[in-house]
Parts: C-alpha cells; sequence; structure tokens
C-alpha cells in the first residue's frame, strides 16, 4: 500500500507558507487552521467558487483536525526558519525572509490556485476575528449561512 501526502503535516505546511504571504501579517495558529479551511472548501463552505481538494459533505467538520495539522505544521516550518512565532504577539506566526523565498518559488498549478483562492477568501473574510470565522464554519455544518 501507497502512502500519501494528502491530509499530513506536510501538505499543511506548503500551504500554509502560501496562506502566510497572502496574508502578509503576523496571525495566530487558529486563524491559521480557520483560513486553511475556509480556503480549501471554499465551494462547501460559500467563500468560493471551488473546493481545492474536491467536493465533499464533511468539509465544515475538518476543523479540529485541520487545527492538529496547522499546530504542527508551524512547529516544523519555524524549526527549519521559515516561519517565525511571536509569543509576545499573542503567539502568533509571520513568514521570515526565507519563508517568503519559498513561497515565491511554489509555482505549481495547485499553488497558484491555491494562491488565487487565498486572496479571494481574504477579500470576503474581511478583517473578521478568528473566533468569528470558526463559528461560521461550526454553522456551516448546520444550516450553512453568510459571513
Amino acid at each position: 500500500m501507497s502512502e500519501s501526502l494528502l491530509d499530513t503535516s506536510y501538505e499543511t505546511e506548503l500551504r500554509l507558507l502560501i496562506l502566510l504571504r497572502a496574508v502578509d501579517s503576523a496571525v495566530t495558529c487558529e486563524y491559521l487552521a480557520a483560513l486553511d479551511t475556509l480556503t480549501v472548501n471554499a465551494k462547501t463552505l460559500g467563500v468560493g467558487d471551488r473546493n481545492l481538494n474536491g467536493d465533499h459533505r464533511f468539509a465544515a467538520g475538518e476543523l479540529e483536525h485541520r487545527l492538529s495539522l496547522v499546530n504542527d505544521a508551524l512547529k516544523d516550518l519555524a524549526l527549519r526558519g521559515l516561519v517565525a512565532y511571536k509569543p509576545e504577539k499573542s503567539g502568533t506566526y509571520i513568514l521570515t525572509r526565507d519563508g517568503r523565498r519559498t513561497a515565491n518559488a511554489m509555482t505549481t498549478a495547485y499553488s497558484k490556485q491555491l494562491a488565487v483562492m487565498v486572496q479571494t477568501a481574504l477579500k470576503q473574510l474581511g478583517d473578521k476575528s478568528e473566533e468569528c470565522l470558526f463559528n461560521f464554519i461550526t454553522e456551516q455544518a448546520v444550516v450553512g449561512g453568510d459571513l
């Protein structure tokens, strides 16, 4: 049986580099987990016209698992010097120069599509707090709705 990189910390690390480049400011692990969930499942969660990794009914239910993946991925990225942890700023993360260089070097069709989708999500989300994003995602699991 072959192993897959899908739904792993490594896959999440690659997406986080692109998400952090798009956000371009220090953000929390929780915010990144919510943004990642909304971006990958944009159509299902009502913030875009397609889902990056295909359609499924349980997109809103991924948040807790994605939070764990994002936490692990951020630790790995910090150890490799691609993100910096800022404990003095409420425990936030930001891209380092090497992280930005790595994100800019990602030129596959998937990474380009992700970059477009995260920009679309960010425009729609505005400056919503992570709590608002978590609540919105959770509500989508039940009834659907608008931000």
